[in-house]
């Protein structure tokens, strides 16, 4: 089984048909499917009411499937999209820190909120693609340090936070350590999603997991894919890549069957 940790939906007109068709053509069985984007990163984006409906109606039927709301965290109604989001059964939360570090207070506070629902939570990490914006500074993965505040919250930083992939390392071992000494559940996962460049990829990869921390568990496959034109060859290419490099630095069967699908599902599902 194949699991894509990281599918966008840009528009609430996007039918889940022909994206099915797609995802079975590469060899993909479900995922993460984001909502289509909120405010603070696309302007005149959608109500946030149709894109919650939009993306639970998306992922409806396909149980390997699990929708989550992309949301501005900073929004003065940030906690009641997330009682409403769970009230509709949504899986997670997706949060781009656009113009604002995570450790602003209104995005702890909805990350309090969000941890008290027991939801996961993606975070873009790394430089951003949103044109002519300065908003690197904002999704480095030191900034989130301060969500060891937050009681049992689950969290993946995506991307292995490209360029800043050793930094991500450091953050995960620094977290995952307070997390076993605590004894509370939660913890940072590493959304492997591209990001890295092609000619980085197997550092990335072999550092992530051959670090010495509890990555192997806690380290799942993403494409960064649109559900309005899945790229099949785009998706395919990097498994196969991914499965080279999990094959060469010694990985067996069994755990690179985990990084592509059973380290998704217990992220989603609390373990």
């Amino acid at each position: 089984m194949i699991l894509d940790g990281h599918i966008h939906i840009s528009s609430t007109r996007t039918k889940p048909a022909p994206f099915l068709e797609r995802l079975e053509e590469a060899g993909v069985d479900g995922g993460v499917v984001f909502s289509a984007f909120p405010k603070n990163f696309t302007p005149d984006a959608e109500p946030d009411e149709k894109r919650l409906e939009h993306v639970m109606r998306f992922c409806e039927g396909s149980p390997a499937l699990y929708p989550f709301f992309f949301l501005d965290p900073t929004a003065p109604d940030a906690c009641a999209q997330v009682d409403r989001a769970a009230a509709h059964g949504i899986a997670g939360f997706k949060i781009i820190c656009t113009a604002f570090f995570p450790s602003d207070p209104r995005c702890m506070d909805t990350l309090r909120y969000i941890s008290f629902h027991h939801k996961p939570v993606v975070f873009h990490s790394g430089i951003l693609w949103d044109g002519i914006n300065a908003s690197g500074r904002y999704n480095r993965p030191v900034e989130f340090e301060p969500l060891l505040s937050v009681a049992g919250l689950r969290f993946a930083l995506a991307h292995i936070s490209w360029p800043w992939c050793d930094e991500c390392i450091a953050l995960f071992g620094k977290l995952d350590n307070a997390v076993k000494h605590a004894g509370a559940v939660g913890g940072m996962r590493i959304d492997n999603t591209p990001g890295t460049p092609k000619i980085y990829r197997e550092d990335a990869l072999r550092k992530t997991l051959l670090s010495g921390y509890d990555v192997l568990g806690k380290h799942y496959f993403g494409s960064d894919n649109f559900a309005e034109d899945y790229r099949v060859a785009w998706a395919g290419d990097w498994i196969a890549l991914d499965k080279q490099i999990y094959e060469a630095i010694g990985l067996s069967k069994e755990q690179i069957d985990r990084v592509f699908s059973g380290n998704l599902q217990a992220f989603v599902a609390g373990g």
